[in-house]
């Protein structure tokens, strides 16, 4: 848990959408089954409502959040001008 508590270590999916064509058509993973991708990077904020996580972090008083995308190659995680 990174050096912390279970307790303050909260896990939550994101969700999955229909893989489409350039054309708009949907991709099927095998007959019958439809391929699913996850939500671009603005589908972490409905999974943070969602999964609960989102009440847990302002029930804690947690008023802002720094989130980023992984594939963001000029984004420095934990930052000093946002994290204070």
């Amino acid at each position: 848990y990174f050096g912390m508590t279970k307790e303050d270590v909260w896990f939550f999916e994101q969700g999955t959408m229909p893989c489409l064509t350039p054309e708009g058509k949907i991709i099927l993973e095998s007959p019958g089954s439809i391929a699913c991708n996850p939500y671009g990077n603005g589908g972490v904020y409905p999974a943070l409502k969602k999964s609960g996580c989102l009440d847990k972090l302002l029930s804690t008083g947690v008023k802002s959040l720094h989130v980023f995308s992984v594939d963001n190659p000029l984004c420095r995680p934990a930052d000093p001008r946002f994290v204070g």
